[in-house]
This record gives structure tokens, C-alpha cells and sequence, in this order.
């Protein structure tokens, strides 16, 4: 038997801000497994745990669990049928249900139809919709930068196995409505701002792109890049240890950090308040 998997879900762990849970949730099962992603809504959890039945079988699962650790829904996470899907990311939806980006191979033969994939579920754990992009060569494509934009649209960077480069739009019926070639490929994330296209990031590079699909404004950081949020016509960016303020021609309006804390992430933007988490060795602080 292998070990089992704890998972400690406190509050300040998770993407969203509530109340969150505050419990231990273990999985004895007899074989590897770990958790994915977690993120926050209210008062309930998402959990996503990735399960290894053999050297190369596995499954996911999504998991929504309550502030005193009680499971209230598990659904598989089943796209296309296969022997090996693994969640990548996971972000909240705008109805109070999650996104899920994942890779996935149908059977243990490399070289047959891998594919990625998004799926929505809905507060319940039921699937609305979902959308694959199959490579039946299994060559280096890659899905990344899962985000949720200000009109309630995903936007996503797929780069195909010739390295060419898309990011799409998809409205929350899962079709997609918008594709546009870039000169980027495996992105972190994106945003949208007033005279470009749409921002996005990766590793310690903020990218403005244009229209045409080039990057128009590159700005590097002296660390990773963790988040990037807009608010009235306002560009955030969280690094690993500062916040940055940009207006809309990314003028640098402001750049802050906390005294005496460190290793930023998870950052959130309202009117007049600005939330992120701290971590260190032995605690984590909002």
C-alpha cells in the first residue's frame, strides 16, 4: 500500500477568498495519488485528485468538499475515454463553478491521439461542456494560460506540434468566438486592457500584444510573474515579491511590497483594496 495522501486545506491556501476549509482530508487508496489543484468559492472547496491505478493507468477526480471537510459531490474528470488524464490547472468559473485544463492519452501506446482539453463544471459537478484539441502524432502541442477575462470569456494558448501558436477566446458555452496567431507560445496567462489586444505573461515577461498578433511592449521583472489582473483601466501585476501598478499605455504608475514578507502569489483586485498571499517556511499570510 502506498502512502496516503493529507491534504491540509486551510483558507489561505486556496485562489479564492472565503471562509474555505479548515480540515485534514486523507484518500487511502493503494496506489499513488495527489492533488492537483485547489480553489475557493464561499464556502466550499474544489479539489482535483490525480490517482495512479498502475505504472501508467490513472484517472481524476474532481472533489467539492465544505468548511467542516464533508464531500459534497465527486465527479470524474473523463473528457475523451482513456488510461491517463491529469488536470494541469483550475480556475473558478463565473457561476460558481470551475474550469479545468488537463492532457490526456488513450491508451499507453505514445503516438495515438493524445489530446488537452477544457472542461466546465457547474456548482453541482456536472459537466456543461467540453472542448479537446487532439494530436494524433502526440508531438510537443501544449495547452496553458487558462484565464477568465473581465466579459466572462476564457482565454487560452494552444501551440500545435510546428510550434504555431493561438490563443482563443471561448464564451462560457464553450464555442469558440475568437482565434488570433501570435509570436508567443506556452503562456501563463492573459488579461485584457485598453489599447491592445490582450496582456499576457509568462515566467518574469509581461507581453502587450496588437492586433496582428505580435507583441508590441515587453516588460521583464526582476522575478516570476504570478498574476496579472486589470481594473478600471488599470494593468496589476503580482512578482514573487512586488506589486506593480500600470495604467493603460503600461506607464508604471506604482510598484509596492509588503515589509517583511515574501514569495507573493494568488493576487486579487477590488475597489481600493489589493489581496495576495505571503508564504514562507512553516505559515502563509494574506
Amino acid at each position: 500500500m502506498k502512502p496516503i495522501l493529507l491534504i491540509f486545506l486551510l483558507l489561505i491556501t486556496l485562489n479564492g477568498y472565503s471562509q474555505g476549509l479548515n480540515c485534514e482530508l486523507g484518500f487511502n487508496d493503494n496506489y499513488d495519488q495527489s492533488a492537483k489543484s485547489i480553489v475557493c468559492v464561499n464556502d466550499y472547496t474544489y479539489l482535483v485528485k490525480f490517482q495512479r491505478t498502475s505504472s501508467f493507468d490513472s484517472y481524476s477526480t474532481l472533489y467539492k468538499i465544505d468548511t467542516a471537510g464533508v464531500i459534497i459531490f465527486n465527479a470524474p474528470i473523463i473528457p475523451i475515454p482513456a488510461e491517463f488524464t491529469e488536470v494541469h490547472e483550475m480556475i473558478l468559473s463565473e457561476d460558481g463553478g470551475v474550469y479545468i485544463l488537463g492532457f490526456g492519452l488513450p491508451v499507453c501506446d505514445w503516438g495515438q491521439n493524445c489530446f488537452w482539453f477544457i472542461q466546465k463544471f457547474d456548482s453541482t459537478c456536472n459537466v456543461s461542456w467540453t472542448h479537446t484539441w487532439v494530436n494524433s502524432a502526440c508531438n510537443n502541442d501544449y495547452l496553458t494560460g487558462l484565464s477568465l477575462n473581465e466579459n466572462d470569456e476564457l482565454m487560452v494558448n494552444y501551440t500545435d506540434d510546428s510550434s504555431i501558436s493561438h490563443v482563443y477566446t471561448i464564451d462560457n458555452n464553450g464555442s469558440i468566438t475568437d482565434s488570433i496567431q501570435i509570436n508567443k507560445s506556452r503562456l501563463s496567462g492573459f488579461c485584457e486592457l485598453t489599447g491592445f489586444e490582450f496582456i499576457a505573461f509568462k515566467s518574469d515577461s509581461l507581453y502587450a500584444f496588437g492586433t496582428n498578433g505580435n507583441s508590441i511592449n515587453n516588460i521583464v521583472f526582476n522575478t516570476t510573474i504570478q498574476n496579472v489582473r486589470t481594473l478600471n483601466d488599470s494593468l496589476y501585476v503580482l512578482t514573487q515579491d512586488s506589486v506593480f501598478i500600470f495604467d493603460n499605455n503600461l506607464n508604471a504608475l506604482q510598484t509596492s511590497d509588503v515589509a517583511g514578507y515574501s514569495f507573493y502569489s494568488n493576487l486579487k483586485v477590488t475597489n481600493n483594496i489589493i489581496q495576495l498571499i505571503s508564504s514562507g517556511t512553516g505559515y502563509q499570510t494574506i
